[in-house]
């Protein structure tokens, strides 16, 4: 079975997807499928988090302006399921006139078009500029997306969402994964000094905002808060100057971009993993942290119920007084409490978020989407079926 795959950007500052798709692909392409995958070259090739060769076959598209890069995009997709006979083209994301590009390439070449929103379809993420969604749906993302033959959904809660906005293609539900690093946190620093970390993109939809007003409110002894990522629209400066505000400056640091490279050590050197969002259709950090042996705070705007579960960090309602409530359990508890959650949140991880069985459930959606003799999987929600949480694995 030959797959296509199209993105927009493996550019790593360019969020989760880069990383997510990337990832994906290799396990894929492990799982005897063979992959293409066709992207643009935003952000530099070198940067890019491209995929083993071994695994995945990528093609880059030059960032030239916009219709050229969109003309070029349909172009080369169309072309490599032309060249290796791939059976069917799985586009991430929505919005972007590169999405609207590889559905009309899979049309063009009679192959079934398979979509995963990314989180850009639920509620917060709608709301968010919505006047500039608004003109794009009516254009052509509600076309695309009633013309989807399968759609991916990261948790139930957001397959239900998809379900909401009138999208009755039969959806497959299977989380993000993550690759389990070999070392990990086991013992925290010998000094006094704590820390406490946010990794993403630094957006609005993030909550940095209210971090920075439950942060101060807590105002935890012997603790540092570090925001670390890609600034998005300048909205660091606005979490800047509410920590200046505040009067936390002296305890909140901004290194910025992390490289991959370097992820991994500042996950290990935290004792405590936030993330205040608004919204989130996986949150794929978070799972990094548990990955890491670090417990994690985030909100019912992500799907990780099984944080409180499986004891492994805090699931709170969005705003200030939950967050402050988390923090302050979370910093007030021994080093051996949080090493505990630290190491169920690993296994967690290891159990249900390993990218094999990721991959075997997507490949298992694609085989029954190309032949449905097979039998669908239980993965799979029906054409028009409500969405059973119920019945559905993942979180």
């Amino acid at each position: 079975m030959t797959v296509a795959h199209t993105v927009a950007s493996l550019d790593p500052d360019a969020g989760g997807p880069s990383r997510t798709v990337s990832a994906l692909c290799e396990a894929l392409g492990e799982h005897s499928t063979s992959v293409e995958l066709v992207t643009t070259d935003a952000g530099g090739k070198g940067q890019a988090m491209t995929p083993s060769a071994e695994a995945a076959q990528t093609t880059f598209v030059p960032s030239h302006p916009l219709w050229t890069r969109v003309r070029q995009f349909y172009t080369a997709t169309r072309a490599r399921i032309h060249q290796t006979g791939a059976e069917l083209v799985h586009d991430h994301g929505v919005w972007l006139l590169t999405n609207a590009a590889s559905y009309y390439a899979a049309q063009a070449q009679g192959v079934p078009y398979v979509l995963t929103p990314r989180g850009m379809l639920e509620p917060w993420a709608l709301n968010h500029n919505a006047w500039k969604k608004n003109l794009v749906w009516y254009a052509y993302q509600h076309r695309i997306l009633k013309g989807a033959a399968l759609l991916h959904a990261t948790a139930p809660a957001e397959a239900t969402h998809l379900r909401a906005l009138g999208l009755d293609a039969p959806i497959v539900v299977a989380p993000n994964g993550v690759t389990v690093p070999q070392q990990w946190k086991q013992k925290s620093d010998s000094g006094t000094m704590r820390q406490a970390l946010f990794l993403s993109r630094v957006h609005p939809k993030k909550g940095l905002l209210n971090l920075m007003e439950a942060w101060a409110a807590v105002d935890p002894p012997d603790w540092e808060l570090v925001i670390a990522g890609p600034d998005e629209n300048d909205h660091q400066s606005e979490v800047e100057a509410r920590a200046v505000e505040l009067g936390i400056t002296d305890q909140v640091s901004f290194p910025g971009s992390i490289p991959d490279a370097e992820k991994w050590a500042l996950y290990r050197a935290s004792d405590l993993f936030v993330l205040p969002t608004f919204s989130e259709n996986f949150g794929v950090v978070v799972a990094e942290a548990l990955a890491s042996g670090i417990p994690a705070i985030t909100t019912t705007g992500a799907p990780w119920s099984v944080l409180e579960e499986r004891d492994c960090g805090w699931w709170i309602e969005t705003g200030v007084d939950p967050l402050v409530e988390a923090l302050r359990e979370a910093t007030t508890c021994s080093d051996a409490e949080r090493l505990a959650m630290g190491r169920y949140g690993r296994e967690l991880v290891k159990e249900r978020f390993a990218w094999p069985a990721i991959a075997q459930t997507l490949a298992g959606a694609y085989r029954w989407l190309l032949d449905p003799t097979v039998g669908r999987p239980e993965s799979v929600v029906p054409r028009g079926a409500a969405v059973d949480t119920k019945d559905l694995t993942g979180l």
